[in-house]
């Protein structure tokens, strides 16, 4: 019996967030293996707060000891996911309607850091590829949120609200927003890593190249690159990011690479 509660404080202590709920408050408790997390999530919300296309939809969060507090939201059940997916497709179209703020994916990443990840085994070949064709590629530079799923989304006085912010890009867009949505749908049905089913036939993808004149491929690596950006900056040293981590990245940008 001791041993199974030890077992299971340990496993418990291993994760690197611990998120509790008193009255309407709730808090979240970064355990050592999450200190990085924190510092993302703390200056992405704050990041977040200031962004104009965010407005009213970021909930607030108050740095505590060891963590943070909140507002108590309630979480969008998959029963009532179409109000998730009506938040998705007014932003979109908010998105889309600001034509003075399109500019090329290329200039809203920062490749000078992402090529340290040759450090790591990151094949810089892919990564020069993949900057000179995101420069031809232009999409409205709204910010991005960096890791917008359902359950990143909760409900706050029937308003939609956001949470965890921690992969907050300023000058990112929300199109590589709107394709993780999907995108993570596909990941969680067939149980697999988002390198592989965003190499998938996505339909959603395919209608948003047509309204943003370019190509799903195009989007796609847009998308590819935001996420690699995203999921490296949560790490703050790229020395500590995981080599089987690169390689996914390698996979990805070369499946894409190839990609019809």
């Amino acid at each position: 019996m001791m041993q199974e509660l030890l077992r299971k404080g340990w496993k418990m202590l291993r994760r690197p967030t611990l998120i509790y709920h008193v009255g309407n408050r709730t808090y979240k408790v970064f355990t050592p293996y999450g200190a990085n997390h924190k510092a993302a999530e703390l200056s992405g919300n704050s990041g977040a707060m200031q962004a104009k296309f965010w407005e009213n939809q970021v909930l607030a969060i108050e740095p505590q000891l060891f963590g943070f507090a909140m507002q108590r939201g309630e979480p969008i059940s998959p029963v009532s996911v179409e109000i998730a997916d009506a938040f998705i497709a007014a932003k979109l179209r908010q998105a889309l309607e600001q034509p003075n703020q399109w500019r090329t994916v290329a200039e809203g990443l920062d490749f000078c850091r992402l090529r340290h990840l040759g450090h790591k085994g990151m094949c810089l070949r892919l990564l020069r590829k993949a900057e000179e064709e995101l420069n031809t590629v232009y999409l409205p530079q709204t910010s991005s949120h960096g890791d917008l799923h359902i359950d990143n989304m909760v409900l706050l006085d029937q308003q939609t609200k956001l949470i965890d912010w921690s992969m907050f890009n300023p000058r990112g867009t929300f199109v590589t927003d709107y394709i993780h949505y999907y995108n993570n749908q596909v990941k969680i049905l067939s149980k697999e890593s988002w390198t592989r089913s965003i190499l998938k036939r996505h339909p959603e993808i395919e209608a948003l190249a047509s309204q943003v004149g370019s190509t799903p491929r195009l989007l796609k690596l847009a998308y590819a690159l935001a996420r690699i950006s995203g999921e490296t900056l949560q790490s703050r040293y790229l020395s500590r990011v995981a080599t089987k981590q690169v390689e996914k990245y390698n996979y990805v940008l070369t499946q894409l690479q190839h990609e019809s």
